[in-house]
């Protein structure tokens, strides 16, 4: 995943972190310190973090870079504009994995057969 190359994907600290926009200083430096205790530890699951476009692989150096980026106004606000919560967007997809295709042509705007 190419978090830099695409504004849609640049709350990417906010889900490395496994945070929201209501986080608080303390919780940044709260949960970048669990996590990488976590990934030195190597406790099963703790090198993987959601987001939208499914679970992306984290390190030490990653989480470093995430708090950073949440410490910092600028791009904090930009990862606060551009926040999707990764669990909402996975119930979605998964919604729409069990449309049927006459659903799906609906969900587009398409009507070929009558109701």
């Amino acid at each position: 995943m190419q978090h830099k190359d695409n504004p849609l994907l640049s709350s990417w600290p906010f889900w490395a972190l496994e945070l929201t926009p209501a986080a608080e200083n303390a919780d940044i430096e709260k949960s970048a310190r669990d996590i990488i205790n976590k990934i030195q530890f190597q406790l099963p699951g703790s090198e993987y973090y959601r987001s939208p476009e499914g679970s992306q692989k984290r390190d030490e150096f990653l989480i470093r870079e995430a708090k950073s980026k949440l410490q910092d106004p600028k791009s904090r606000l930009l990862a606060e504009y551009w926040y999707i919560d990764p669990l909402i967007e996975a119930k979605n997809a998964q919604q729409q994995d069990k449309l049927s295709i006459k659903e799906w042509y609906k969900e587009f705007g398409i009507q070929l057969w009558e109701d």
